[in-house]
C-alpha cells in the first residue's frame, strides 16, 4: 500500500516561526515524504540533493514524519558505517488503519 500523507498540522508549536516559515516548512516535509513514498532506501546527501534546502532541514523533515502529528510513519535508518546511514519510508502491510 503506497502511503498518504495527512493534512498537516503547523509543523512548529515554538514562539520563533513566523507565518512564512510554515508553508516553505510544509512544503519541505511534502517533498520528502513525496521522494521517499517508493520505499527506496537514500542517504541523507541524495534525499537534500533531490529536494533542496538544507541538511539539517531535511534531516527535520525526516523526523518529522516519524511524529504521529504528521503520519506516524516508519522511517527505517541502516547505519552503514563511516557516518553513511541511509532512510527508507517503510509501506503499510495493510493492517490497521
Amino acid at each position: 500500500m503506497t502511503p498518504t500523507m495527512p493534512e498537516q498540522p503547523s509543523i512548529f508549536d515554538g514562539p520563533f516561526v513566523t507565518a512564512e516559515d510554515d508553508p516553505r516548512l510544509k512544503s519541505q516535509l511534502n517533498r520528502v515524504f513525496d521522494l521517499l513514498r517508493d520505499g527506496q532506501p537514500r542517504t541523507l546527501g541524495q534525499i537534500h540533493h533531490a529536494v533542496g534546502g538544507s541538511i539539517t532541514g531535511v534531516s527535520a523533515r525526516i523526523r518529522d514524519l516519524r511524529k504521529k502529528r504528521f503520519g506516524g510513519y516508519d522511517v527505517e535508518t541502516v547505519n552503514h558505517g563511516g557516518g553513511v546511514f541511509t532512510y527508507r519510508l517503510v509501506p503499510a502491510t495493510g493492517g490497521e488503519s
